[in-house]
């Protein structure tokens, strides 16, 4: 099944969608800010728009039929939300011409979709939870809070003197990223054991690049990091890349088999 999967999914254009968002960054960043912002907050429209026509194209094959329907409409919701955030983000940013603006709303539309990533990997690996072991979920376990720990230290001593509210939107997504990452590993375990499949290797990957960018962030100690685009919104971008390939990948899989999906949800692991 794995080998099907490598063959459908077409890594070369994944590599070269990766190194294209980099280059392209890297180059904008070149000529300035000014390009660097344009560039970067057109890259950010299309990218989550794609993700969310994608999920949708399975979740509705899928028609939320057992754990994997339920998964791929939790799917389609973390879509959804981070899409909203994004065009909320793009709106006061550039449709208000207020750079610095990071509105509520965008931050709550962010947080609802980690909600929703929980709960699609949990959906998904339901059906295969007893292949996992408490080897698996230590390693998960420990691995997330080795992440998770440093965040709340790195938060409060990068922020002193701020309140309760502002240390916590300080260190949000970072905490957030380290949560869905427990699920993800116990994934890319399973992955690695030939119980799930390519889309594992690729969402635990971009979850991790989230963090790798959201602590990166935190330990710029900017407030304006978010409202002025850097180079590490290649991480950003190449994460959505990674997610739309992996959701690709089941696409293509559907177009396979030309099958009655009912009778085969266990071909889609």
């Amino acid at each position: 099944m794995q080998i099907l999967l490598q063959k459908l999914v077409a890594p070369k254009y994944l590599h070269i969608s990766l190194i294209a968002i980099g280059i392209g960054l890297l180059v904008a960043n070149f000529y300035g800010k000014e390009m660097a912002t344009t560039v970067t907050n057109l890259l950010y429209l299309p990218t989550p728009a794609i993700l969310v026509t994608l999920s949708t194209m399975i979740a509705l094959r899928f028609r939320g039929r057992g754990e994997h329907g339920k998964a791929w409409i939790m799917f389609v919701a973390f879509a959804a939300s981070w899409l909203s955030a994004e065009y909320i983000r793009y709106t006061y940013k550039v449709v208000y011409d207020n750079p610095y603006s990071f509105p509520v709303t965008s931050h709550l539309f962010y947080h609802i979709g980690y909600v929703f990533l929980f709960l699609f990997a949990l959906y998904y690996i339901k059906p295969v939870e007893k292949a996992i072991t408490k080897k698996m979920l230590f390693i998960s376990f420990a691995i997330s809070m080795t992440l998770f720990l440093p965040t709340i230290y790195l938060t409060a001593s990068l922020n002193q003197g701020a309140n309760s509210y502002e240390l916590l939107m300080a260190a949000s997504h970072p905490i957030s990223d380290s949560i869905v990452l427990f699920p993800s590993l116990l994934g890319i375990i399973l992955f690695f054991k030939g119980k799930v499949n390519f889309l594992w290797a690729v969402m635990c990957l971009a979850v991790t690049l989230n963090i790798i960018a959201d602590t990166s962030a935190l330990l710029s100690a900017s407030p304006e990091y978010h409202y002025v685009r850097s180079p590490l919104d290649i991480l950003y971008l190449w994460a959505y890349a990674l997610f739309i390939f992996g959701v690709h990948s089941h696409v293509k899989i559907f177009k396979h088999y030309k099958m009655n999906f009912y009778a085969n949800l266990e071909d889609l692991r």
